[in-house]
């Protein structure tokens, strides 16, 4: 690592894509044993896409982009594609984003969704989420408190959210682990979302799209 890199840095120029990395090589050895495994995994490796981070710190901003290929994510500072899904957050929120997300880029969407998995990137997957089109910001309250932005589409990056979405820590580890479902979690209002609420179901119907 050089120096002057930031934790942040080496989380999404190594990690991210080091796990994402990981979950297609299990997805390879799951294909040699079931058909079904093997159409997923033809799926993902027709995704060509991009996903850029942003993380605004006190002195300086980093950008991450995690080009997708081949069933296969790399990272740098330029993309290959226009970017599907843009996220940001501040220095402030790096820690608590790291701790939740078990070094997955799509680790928020998992949890709305309520999947104990990693979440595939497929082709239908990039499609739905780009039709969202506009930006969605997540509140994490509690002990492990975290902001992040989620832009979708390729349109202009927007000063405000079409949507919010305000979760406890508690109700978020129990999405996260599937103990909650994440239609119980909305209607019972243990999710509490202000603006476009409409955006907000279509984010969850994206993420649990068949893969």
């Amino acid at each position: 690592m050089s120096e002057g890199h930031t934790e942040s840095w080496t989380f999404y120029r190594e990690r991210v894509p080091a796990q994402f990395n990981r979950t297609w090589k299990a997805q390879q050895a799951a294909a040699a044993q079931d058909e079904a495994a093997a159409r997923l995994l033809e799926s993902m490796r027709t995704v060509k896409a991009t996903i850029r981070v942003i993380v605004h710190g006190p002195d300086a901003e980093e950008v991450h982009n995690l080009d997708v290929a081949d069933g296969c994510m790399r990272a740098g500072d330029a993309s290959a594609n226009t970017p599907f899904m843009t996220l940001i957050h501040d220095a402030a929120s790096f820690t608590p984003i790291e701790r939740e997300s078990g070094d997955s880029i799509l680790g928020f969407l998992g949890a709305l969704a309520g999947m104990r998995q990693d979440m595939k990137l497929t082709s239908q997957r990039i499609q739905n989420l780009s039709m969202l089109d506009g930006s969605l910001l997540l509140e994490l309250t509690g002990e492990n408190a975290f902001s992040l932005t989620a832009h979708f589409g390729n349109g202009r990056l927007q000063s405000e959210p079409r949507c919010r979405l305000r979760i406890d820590s508690e109700t978020y580890a129990e999405l996260r682990s599937g103990a909650l479902p994440p239609q119980d979690a909305f209607m019972s209002g243990r999710v509490e979302i202000e603006g476009d609420m409409q955006m907000a179901m279509q984010l969850a119907v994206a993420a649990l799209s068949p893969d």
